[in-house]
């Protein structure tokens, strides 16, 4: 959250290491919910619906990445290894405090939202190639919910939060759109839109 994220910049001490931030929050925003994927994929039934819970804050995160990485988040073509193989060297990255040198942005939390929303994409295709029968994969912002993360500085209620989930969870059958999307506030965010989900 952006009040706990100024709360570390200004007490830096209470902090662990940048590259141990890095590595748990793409272990726990990313890779823990890339493996659940993986695991209850092969069992989807027709017309099921995916709600992956994101974060507008991957729009700042790609704001802060080089155009060689943007370029690579953003290929159409880009499958799973390679995103993954993306994930590794930024923590690596991270973890050998060369990050922002590299090109990547400085902001964990971010790196692995905008990780799970090329996921998202990624698994949207991957679905749609085998013919999955009217299967929607999609991520979402809940909003800026008042949480134990945040100190309950947000703006919304827990009800309020759980609208666009809600929404995705219970999309009618047989419909195009969303598909592979990042929304907010139940509709398809159009500012963190790349072509990995066209």
């Amino acid at each position: 959250s952006e009040v706990l994220f100024e709360l570390c910049l200004e007490t830096p001490e209470i902090l662990p290491p940048f590259g141990e931030v890095a590595k748990n929050t793409l272990q726990v925003n990313f890779f823990a919910n890339l493996d659940v994927c993986e695991m209850l994929f092969p069992i989807l039934r027709p017309h099921s619906r995916v709600c992956n819970i994101s974060s507008s804050k991957g729009k700042k995160a790609l704001d802060q990445t080089s155009k060689a990485w943007k370029d690579r988040l953003l290929c159409a073509d880009i499958d799973m290894e390679e995103l993954k193989d993306i994930v590794h060297t930024y923590v690596k990255a991270a973890q050998d405090n060369s990050h922002l040198e590299k090109g990547f942005s400085g902001f964990a939390y971010g790196m692995s939202k905008l990780a799970m929303n090329v996921m998202t994409a990624i698994h949207q295709r991957e679905v749609d190639k085998k013919g999955g029968k009217d299967i929607l994969i999609n991520a979402c912002s809940p909003g800026f919910v008042a949480t134990d993360l945040n100190l309950h500085t947000g703006t919304l209620t827990l009800e309020e939060g759980s609208e666009t989930p809600v929404y995705i969870a219970l999309l009618p059958p047989n419909i195009n759109e969303p598909r592979g999307k990042f929304l907010r506030n139940k509709e398809i965010s159009k500012d963190i839109q790349g072509c990995w989900t066209s």
